[in-house]
């Protein structure tokens, strides 16, 4: 048992805050005044995504262009018209904010951490994987919040043009800075940095965790936000069979390309996962002032990443022998 929750303890620790941001809402908003905590827990984030975001990578991996461009296609094109096609034929019997973080979710870049992991476990391009990983979330910073405003313009969740503009001023601020401040500490404690790797993983754990807690807490106190939930139970069966047919979906198309072995399983990995560690913060700064959209953005991408990281465990025992 020890060991399971030792291995587990983040998925273990979502639930509980969640569980809690329901149940006391008031806390969140006790411990959050006009989200003054927040805001300074988002800045220490994206300092820490900044310190840990390898870009030397980015600039030493660049010749594979064709598959650089068949990932950061399918990250940001196919999957986000994926959702977008899928879940229009379901627009009458789905809330506006479901709606709304189904398309936050598709809109996102892939993970930094997991999909490098599974992609070395299962002996795939590594560098390819860093590289892609790491260009789709710098990349994200911009492409994120124009994708979410072409997706949204027809649910009443979209920000306005000139709110937009404002919005990426805010983004250079909040999220920019930030991380441009943790890449020039990067230059300087590199081998601090990769030492510590660990813990700096799970300080950005708990501000994740904590940001989660908050963002639960607010959404929470509108009743019709429990009854969105409630009524969108189906939904979340239907992302568990997206991401599905999104590997395989990938899976045929890098095979009739004839990538090789390698590049197939970085592929499979690499373009089929959702980041969280980006996602939470990029989504709170989005739907900052509907915090009903927000809670039920934040719940769409809490369930899809740990189906996605449950999927991709299972995949990595029968990669090797399906990938030839």
């Amino acid at each position: 048992m020890q060991s399971i929750i030792r291995k587990n303890w983040f998925l273990i620790a979502i639930l509980f805050v969640v569980l809690i941001g329901i149940l006391y809402p008031n806390l969140g908003i006790l411990l959050n005044p006009n989200k003054a905590v927040q805001k300074v827990i988002l800045f220490i984030l994206f300092v820490n995504i900044g310190m840990t975001l390898a870009t030397e990578t980015v600039i030493k991996n660049i010749t594979n262009i064709k598959l650089h461009l068949f990932m950061q296609f399918y990250i940001y094109i196919f999957t986000p018209l994926f959702f977008f096609i899928l879940f229009s034929f379901f627009k009458s019997r789905v809330s506006l904010d479901t709606l709304a973080g189904i398309y936050a979710l598709a809109s996102l870049p892939t993970t930094v951490s997991t999909c490098i992991v599974f992609t070395q476990l299962s002996k795939g391009n590594v560098t390819a994987t860093i590289f892609n990983a790491v260009l789709a979330n710098i990349l994200g910073i911009f492409i994120t919040p124009l994708l979410l405003s072409f997706l949204l313009k027809d649910t009443g969740r979209m920000i306005p043009a000139e709110e937009l503009l404002k919005f990426f001023k805010d983004l250079a601020l909040t999220i920019l800075l930030p991380i441009l401040f943790g890449q020039i500490l990067r230059l300087g404690l590199k081998g601090i940095i990769n030492k510590n790797k660990n813990l700096l993983g799970i300080l950005s754990n708990i501000f994740l965790l904590t940001i989660v807690f908050f963002t639960i807490s607010f959404a929470a106190k509108d009743p019709d936000f429990l009854l969105t939930v409630r009524n969108s139970s189906y939904i979340f069966i239907l992302l568990a069979i997206s991401h599905l047919l999104l590997i395989l979906i990938v899976y045929y198309t890098s095979r009739w390309l004839k990538f090789a072995k390698e590049d197939r399983i970085s592929i499979l990995y690499t373009t089929t996962q959702k980041t969280l560690a980006f996602g939470v913060p990029i989504l709170t700064a989005y739907f900052v002032n509907n915090p009903g959209t927000l809670g039920m953005a934040i719940l769409v991408l809490l369930f899809y990443h740990p189906w996605q990281l449950v999927v991709a465990s299972i995949l990595r025992h029968y990669v090797e022998r399906i990938i030839r």
